[in-house]
């Protein structure tokens, strides 16, 4: 990766750390553990239906030497139908959801979450082409531009009392500005429309991966379903809460340099190069810098939590060390999945069955 295309990605994801860090701590306080719990559960569904809709779809917008529209149409059809099957099924089964869970927000939640899968097709594409691209200035000004009217939005309605329905609109809104944002940058002639030309390639290329990327999202999940339902919606929020906080520094360094790390590989793959040298050097790098941190973080957990959040946050500081501990221990594999994205279908699927051990 470039000098510059680091330096936009870095900044970017760090400007949206602060962006996000900053309304965290006003939503910390205008919300409660349970409204967290209960965004925690519902955003988990969603991310699973997300994943399932996308699965090899960026990848395969990466690798494909040459994109043409009709393969861009055929990709946007497969997104489309995807949504309106797997919404449907999640407003079918909110009901249940709810009812399991013994929430009466969560039905109504998971059918407004539902329009994400909607609004999908128009940003995974566009931001998938400008990957390829390496275009990572456009991705980091449309980034930062949703992620700070969003955060604004889900903000003020949090201290107008809408509860959890904040954090949904919050998210909502900043798919729907991304997905604005990124179709603008394309002239109208060379726009996508729904079309089975490609259908039959894409998903032949998408089939192989389909499977582990279930099982991967379900070991995502597990933990959060488990907490929801054995204990609470709050004690959700709580374990939410200790894991944002010892995200920070993957939310700060680590995503940055993984938007790149597809592409890049994927070229390195095209011209035959060794891929030794630089995923020992993404290593060395990655332990250097987070190692002190985790350790800094676990040690002032307590101080970094009552002071930013609250003393209703208190119960998160235990978590905050395990997740700590665990954090820096998976450094040290965290770039695979990446690298094994851009060299291909057959290895990525079998780094992502690996990578669900690591959660379950």
């Amino acid at each position: 990766m470039c000098i510059r295309d680091r330096f936009f990605s870095l900044l970017e994801k760090n400007i949206n750390l602060i962006i996000r860090f900053v309304a965290s701590i006003f939503l910390a306080r205008l919300l409660t553990p349970t409204d967290f719990g209960d965004f925690a559960i519902a955003t988990a569904f969603i991310f699973f239906a997300e994943t399932i809709q996308q699965t090899g779809i960026p990848n395969y917008i990466i690798k494909e030497k040459i994109i043409t529209r009709e393969k861009l149409s055929s990709a946007f059809t497969i997104m489309s139908i995807m949504a309106l099957l797997l919404g449907t099924l999640l407003i079918l089964s909110s009901t249940l959801v709810a009812s399991f869970y013994r929430s009466d927000t969560l039905e109504s939640l998971l059918v407004l979450l539902a329009l994400l899968l909607f609004v999908s097709p128009f940003s995974v594409l566009e931001r998938s082409l400008l990957r390829k691209k390496l275009d990572f200035k456009t991705i980091s000004k449309i980034d930062v531009i949703s992620v700070f009217f969003s955060n604004c939005i889900a903000v003020t309605l949090a201290f107008y009392d809408y509860g959890v329905t904040s954090l949904a609109w919050g998210l909502i809104s900043c798919h729907i500005i991304a997905a604005v944002l990124f179709n603008l940058k394309r002239p109208y002639e060379e726009r996508y429309s729904l079309s089975f030309y490609k259908v039959k390639e894409i998903t032949n290329f998408i089939y192989p991966l389909l499977g582990s990327t279930v099982i991967a999202q379900v070991g995502n999940m597990l933990p959060r379903m488990v907490v929801g339902r054995v204990f609470s919606q709050a004690s959700l929020g709580v374990y939410a809460r200790a894991q944002s906080t010892a995200d920070l520094f993957g939310s700060a360094f680590t995503q940055g340099i993984r938007l790149a790390i597809a592409p890049i590989f994927a070229n390195i793959k095209n011209t035959d190069n060794d891929i030794r040298a630089p995923i020992k050097k993404m290593i060395s790098v990655q332990c250097t810098l987070g190692w002190p941190f985790y350790f800094l973080l676990a040690y002032y957990s307590e101080l970094i939590i009552v002071t930013l959040y609250g003393d209703q946050w208190l119960p998160s500081i235990e978590l905050v060390w395990v997740f700590c501990l665990s954090q820096a221990f998976l450094m040290i594999t965290v770039y695979f999945t990446d690298v094994l994205e851009g060299l291909g279908p057959v290895s990525y699927t079998h780094l992502r069955a690996h990578e669900t051990l690591r959660y379950l």
